[in-house]
């Protein structure tokens, strides 16, 4: 089955208005809906939450890591153990 966008957008619509399943159709909100936001998660970002994550990756590149494991020593030493 080769079908555009559209006519697969047109086979859902009708596919959805002719059920009366509710658990049917609360799965399938379910999962659209997830798929949404898994997808929408930058644009829920503001801006300085962007920024930083931006400038981490900047910072990755450049080799300006620590890794956890002496970020871990750092913490028993400061805690005193």
């Amino acid at each position: 089955m080769n079908m555009d966008v559209s006519n697969i957008k047109n086979r859902l619509h009708e596919l959805i208005e002719s059920t009366e399943d509710e658990e049917l159709l609360t799965q399938v909100y379910i999962e659209l809906n997830d798929i949404n936001e898994k997808q929408d998660w930058w644009s829920a970002l503001n801006d300085k939450e962007k920024q930083r994550i931006l400038e981490s990756g900047q910072q990755y590149e450049r080799s300006e890591i620590t890794s956890n494991e002496v970020v871990l020593k750092k913490i028993q030493q400061w805690l005193g153990k």
